[in-house]
């Protein structure tokens, strides 16, 4: 509680909210981080309805311990079948096969990805010039 407190009274003292941003999340800085991956998971996008899977990986090393990036694979036009691709790798480099009926659609895919979780593994960030930041799942 002494934490917040503390960290309550440096904002209250620098930040106007009259006339300040509410600073949003920060990407991490950009390069190589070793993590676990604590969940694997599916989406649709609202916006577009494109289908993904996506890693969270808990960084484990470093001055970023702690934190968290997400790999997220999206299915869709050309990226569909490299996408695809990925997916088998990161499975076969952890150790892991894939079956047919795994690719039914992307939930299918992420349920059978479940047994990465846990995993150690090194995720690269990049930031683009439009500061989204991408994150790759690295392989051998």
């Amino acid at each position: 509680m002494d934490d917040i407190l503390k960290i309550a009274n440096g904002v209250m003292k620098n930040f106007n909210p009259e006339t300040d941003k509410v600073r949003d999340f920060t990407n991490l800085p950009d390069g190589e981080y070793t993590g676990l991956i604590e969940e694997v998971g599916s989406r649709i996008s609202e916006a577009k309805g494109t289908p993904s899977v996506f890693f969270k990986v808990g960084i484990t090393e470093g001055d970023s311990t702690g934190r968290f990036l997400w790999a997220n694979y999206y299915f869709v036009g050309k990226m569909m079948e490299i996408n695809i691709q990925k997916m088998i790798s990161i499975a076969h480099q952890l150790g892991f096969d894939y079956n047919e009926i795994d690719f039914t659609d992307n939930a299918s895919i992420a349920k059978s990805l479940e047994a990465v979780v846990g995993e150690e593994v090194t995720v690269v960030a990049k930031t683009s010039k439009d500061d989204f930041q991408n994150v790759e799942i690295v392989l051998a």
